[in-house]
C-alpha cells in the first residue's frame, strides 16, 4: 500500500505569462452541454512558453450554436482543417485532444479570480513552417 508523510498544504505555484500569442497542446476535449442546451467541447490547453517550457492550463469551451458557431471553426481552421461555404461540419472531441495549436490569450475573469483565456486560434502558416 503507497504511503506518505504528510505536510503542511502548499498554494499550487501559479504562472503568470504576458496576453499574446502561444503554441499550446491541447490536452483533452470532452463534449457537454450548456445550461441553454447548446452542444459544447470543453478544451484543456498546456500553453508552451517561448523557451519551450511548459506554461499554465488554460481552458476553454468551443460553443456549438449559430452566435458561437466561429469559435469552433476558428479552432479547426487553425489544426489545418478547411470547409467549404454552408459545409455542415460534424464534430468530436478526438478532433482535437493530442493537436497541437496557436492562440492568442488575453486576461480575463473568473469566479472573482484573474485568469489567461483564449481569445484566438490563429490559423496554421501555409509557409511551410508549422508554429
Amino acid at each position: 500500500m503507497p504511503k506518505f508523510t504528510a505536510t503542511k498544504p502548499q498554494e499550487p505555484k501559479k504562472i503568470i505569462i504576458p496576453p499574446g500569442e502561444y503554441k499550446a497542446h491541447i490536452v483533452s476535449a470532452e463534449e457537454s452541454v450548456t445550461s441553454a442546451g447548446d452542444e459544447k467541447i470543453e478544451l484543456k490547453l498546456k500553453i508552451i512558453l517561448p523557451d519551450g517550457s511548459d506554461g499554465p492550463f488554460v481552458w476553454d469551451k468551443l460553443v456549438f450554436s449559430d452566435k458561437a458557431s466561429w469559435k469552433p471553426q476558428e479552432c479547426l481552421a487553425a489544426l489545418g482543417r478547411t470547409f467549404e461555404e454552408n459545409e455542415e461540419v460534424d464534430v468530436n472531441d478526438s478532433d482535437f485532444a493530442g493537436e497541437d495549436v496557436r492562440v492568442i490569450l488575453e486576461k480575463g475573469e473568473y469566479n472573482g479570480k484573474e485568469r489567461m483565456q483564449v481569445k484566438r486560434y490563429v490559423a496554421k502558416a501555409t509557409d511551410g513552417i508549422p508554429f
